[in-house]
């Protein structure tokens, strides 16, 4: 048996990677952290708070959560996060 593996899609891959913009990796980094934090807040926990918790104030989720979106060009150090703010007791327990 004889496996013959042709590279030339790699080779001109990672010459194209070597060619983007030194920014461009973090900036994808961050739009993708940002972009799910925005989606957990604005898609999975509304759906997850339905099915948990008796809604008996239907914005009680997107009024009291909010994002800290990611920032910087250090990607580990990069985070993007999700949680409750506010002084209401809700929100405290």
């Amino acid at each position: 048996m004889q496996l013959v593996i042709d590279s030339t899609g790699l080779e001109k891959y990672a010459k194209q990677l070597n060619e983007i913009n030194r920014s461009a990796y973090p900036v994808a980094v961050r739009q993708t952290l940002n972009s799910a934090a925005f989606d957990v807040k604005q898609r999975t926990m509304p759906d997850e708070a339905k099915d948990t918790f008796t809604q008996r104030k239907p914005n009680f989720f997107k009024a009291n959560s909010k994002v800290e979106k990611a920032q910087g060009f250090a990607i580990n150090t990069m985070q993007s996060t999700v949680g409750f703010t506010g002084n209401q007791q809700a929100v405290e327990d």
